[in-house]
């Protein structure tokens, strides 16, 4: 389904952010859908911030985590 490809490909950043390959992280964040449910969007915002921190980008990484409010982390 689509939702299991989507899980995947934000694995998938997730593991390229961590191994140092910023380029290909935001190479397939960019390929990310628009129609996200709850979680795969947290997970992208998180991933959002996790890759400017990754490209040492402080101030984006830290406008970006302004606009994060705890209710937006919280799970239902």
């Amino acid at each position: 389904s689509d939702d299991t490809r989507i899980n995947w490909q934000l694995l998938a950043i997730r593991a390229l952010v961590k191994e140092g390959k910023t380029g290909q992280a935001v190479e397939l964040f960019n390929q990310l859908p628009q129609e996200l449910n709850d979680t795969q969007r947290r997970e992208k915002t998180l991933l959002a911030v996790e890759i400017k921190l990754a490209q040492k980008d402080f101030a984006g990484a830290q406008n970006l985590l302004a606009k994060i409010t705890p209710a937006d982390l919280e799970q239902n």
